[in-house]
């Protein structure tokens, strides 16, 4: 088993991290750093080799899943497993998201903004899966598989 922090930062931001374990590439969270605008903003998914089995989320914050958009437009076969929750309310942070990079593009001039748009969100979407809380499931391919289980941790679901 390999996991590697693809966090562009040495702080907490844009969490996302890279799980290798055997054939199977999985990555959990994909954020985008809220201190920090455009590209900075972004995880190191050019240190990601080839494609992504799945992504885990852990929940439905900004700095969780802000540059899903950007993992799932290169890894269209990508499922995305997420609790409830987290599933419901995505669409609509992301969804905020290009609104607040479209007037950051206007304040700042930054041609790079906004770094997705909304039929990446669609892609987002089809590729969700929702966990129940506290019911493991397992994912996989080719007779790989991994268990995961989603439980409430008083943070967001």
């Amino acid at each position: 088993m390999r996991l590697t922090d693809l966090n562009s930062g040495r702080e907490i931001g844009a969490n996302c991290l890279l799980l290798e374990l055997g054939g199977l590439r999985y990555v959990i969270d994909c954020g985008m750093h809220p201190k920090f605008e455009g590209k900075k903003a972004l995880p190191r998914l050019d240190l990601i080799p080839g494609t992504v089995d799945g992504v885990i989320l852990t929940h439905c914050h900004l700095d969780h899943l802000g540059s899903l958009p950007l993992l799932i437009r290169q890894n269209p076969g990508a499922r995305v497993f997420a609790s409830s929750a987290t599933t419901l309310f995505a669409r609509r942070l992301l969804s905020n998201s290009i609104q607040v990079m479209k007037r950051q593009r206007e304040e700042s001039g930054n041609e790079e903004l906004p770094l997705y748009v909304e039929p990446d969100i669609v892609r987002v979407e089809n590729a969700l899966a929702a966990v129940p809380i506290a019911n493991p499931r397992k994912i996989g391919r080719g007779g790989e598989e991994v268990t995961i289980t989603f439980h409430l941790a008083g943070h967001v679901a």
